[in-house]
Formats: C-alpha cells, structure tokens, sequence
C-alpha cells in the first residue's frame, strides 16, 4: 500500500509572516516563521485501514521562541499523537516592527495538517474534535 503524506501548508495568513525578499524592499512583517516544517508521521493503523484526516494544532509562541501546544483537534483520533509529536520540538525565530526579537510573542497561533492515503481525502466539512492528550487542558 503507497502511503502519501501531504501537509496543507495554507497557514501562511495565520501563522507564518514572509520574509522579504533580498532583492526586495518590503520591509519584513511582525510574526513568527517557523525554521522548517512539520513532519508528522503517519499512525501506522491509520494507513493500514486507509484512513485519512484533518487536524489543527493550536499553539502559543512564547518569548525565547519557545512554543507551546494548547490544543489539537482532529477528523479521527488516530492523527492526535502524531500531529502533537510534529510540534512539541518545533522551533521558530519571532519578528516585531520588521526585526527579529526573541521576546515577542504571539498567542492563539494554528497550523492545519492533512493526512491522506492513496489519494483519499477527508471532506472540508466533517467536524475535528479536541484530542485528549496528556498535559493539556
């Protein structure tokens, strides 16, 4: 069985401010932008049943660019852990007024993920629920 991973990157608008680029004059905007993706593994269960499936993990960008998880929810519970275990060493670099400041800090952050297996996918509309993990609230 082919097992494709996909990562729906469209958080750009609400997590991830673009750098300018060199050759540009746009000054760089407040935000955070992260040093590379997340890379969830896919829950082996999962993609032996052919699941596939959303989820969002809520974070805090906390000063020293450090990150906190405050929530995950998802279309299925087996993509709970691994879309947790993508973010809990994830690191980042923090801009205010156009400089890198590692003191700034951005709340009520969220990052769309997407699993999906041999090219099914899981509708727009079907409901994500929270993910009960250990140390959140």
């Amino acid at each position: 069985m082919e097992i494709k991973r996909e990562y729906l990157l469209m958080a750009s608008v609400l997590l991830i401010s673009p750098f300018a680029n060199a050759d540009d004059k746009q000054p760089i905007q407040d935000g955070i932008q992260l040093t590379s993706p997340p890379t969830p593994n896919y829950p082996m269960g999962a993609a032996i049943d052919g699941r596939s499936g959303n989820c969002t993990v809520y974070f805090d960008a906390l000063a020293n660019e450090t990150l906190s998880i405050t929530k995950v929810t998802c279309t299925d519970q087996s993509f709970c852990w691994a879309s947790w275990r993508a973010f809990r060493d994830l690191s980042f670099i923090s801009y205010r007024n156009g400089e890198r400041d590692p003191l700034a800090e951005y709340f009520g952050q969220k990052y769309p993920v997407t699993y999906s297996v041999e090219d099914k996918s899981t509708p727009e509309e079907h409901p994500q629920t929270d993910c009960v993990l250990p140390g959140m609230s």
